[in-house]
C-alpha cells in the first residue's frame, strides 16, 4: 500500500521510514522458505508499534490543517 502514496506525501512526512515500509512487505509477503520467527517477532512488537505512533502523528497533523482551512 506504501507504495502508492504520492511523492508529495512521502517527502511531506520524511519522518516516516517509507523504504522500509515498503521493504518488509515484500519480505513478509515473497519470502520463501523457513519463516524467521525472531524477524517477524521483532516487526510486530517494536516496529509497528512505532509506526502506529507515526501514522496517528500525521493524521493529527491532517486533522488540524483540515481544521485550520
Amino acid at each position: 500500500m506504501a507504495k502508492n502514496l504520492t511523492v508529495d506525501f512521502t517527502r511531506e512526512h520524511g519522518s516516516m521510514p517509507w523504504r522500509s515500509i515498503k521493504g518488509i512487505g515484500i519480505i513478509l509477503v515473497h519470502r520463501h522458505g523457513k519463516p524467521n520467527i525472531e524477524s517477524r517477532w521483532d516487526t510486530m512488537s517494536l516496529d509497528i508499534p512505532e509506526l502506529k505512533k507515526l501514522c496517528s502523528e500525521i493524521l493529527a497533523l491532517s486533522a488540524r490543517q483540515s481544521h485550520d482551512l
